[in-house]
């Protein structure tokens, strides 16, 4: 039986991608994400929750042994061309009960803890805590609520254009969160990637902000947060 929210993350959610134009390999977004986790992660066993199409598990399962799910039928059917890490379709709440105790070193969690209502978090956190080897690190994006673009662009920001963000919380409140389970090792940030951010000027012209992302990525999310679209957060397990 679909559950309300995978009826959410059809194929049709992906085709407008919540208005910013039909879900791809963004090939930025994709080496910024694979520096980061080369960053925190040397090897070991990794959970990618919401892996979506697959794409970055593609650029990490020759170096560590991964795994994902998604709530998304259609998104897991693309998966499984896309990448040959096995991936498994479902909620979060009903598939992560299910997993072992500390059957992964890393989860990553891109995009993801924005969709659930604030009120499952918590508990969210904790199955990951579970399923995490002591000093198990859990790595979050999440849309930054204090960011410069928030303020430029005010109800056309990025995070607020996509109807399934439920959780769009202050940065403090995500560190609040997460300091219950882990204990939080790093933030950053990722890029100004949302373009157009002024109205005024050309089109391409603004591809420039793009160039945020490759300094993200040779910083490996050492980014200034004020400046990110996404807020990153490294949490580890305590032991």
């Amino acid at each position: 039986m679909t559950t309300e929210r995978e009826s959410k993350f059809e194929e049709s959610y992906f085709g407008d991608y919540a208005g910013r134009g039909t879900y791809r390999d963004d090939r930025l977004k994709r080496a910024f994400r694979t520096r980061l986790v080369g960053r925190f992660l040397p090897r070991g066993r990794v959970l990618e929750i919401g892996c979506a199409y697959g794409y970055l598990l593609r650029a990490l399962e020759d170096r560590f042994e991964c795994a994902g799910i998604d709530v998304s039928e259609h998104a897991i059917s693309v998966a499984r061309t896309v990448t040959k890490a096995p991936v498994e379709c479902g909620d979060v709440m009903e598939l992560l009960p299910r997993k072992p105790d500390g059957a992964f070193d890393a989860v990553l969690a891109f995009d993801i803890l924005e969709h659930l209502p604030e009120g499952q978090i918590p508990g969210v956190l904790n199955q990951i805590a579970r399923i995490l080897l002591p000093g198990g690190r859990l790595l979050v994006s999440v849309p930054n609520t204090r960011c410069l673009s928030r303020k430029l662009k005010k109800e056309q920001w990025t995070a607020l254009r996509d109807p399934t963000h439920v959780s769009l919380l202050s940065p403090e409140r995500w560190l609040e969160l997460l300091g219950d389970p882990f204990t939080v090792v790093a933030t950053g940030g990722d890029a100004l990637w949302d373009i157009p951010y002024l109205p005024a000027v050309p089109g391409q012209l603004q591809r420039a902000f793009l160039l945020t992302y490759v300094l993200a990525t040779a910083t490996r999310g050492r980014f200034p947060r004020s400046l990110s679209e996404n807020l990153i957060i490294v949490a580890e397990k305590r032991s």
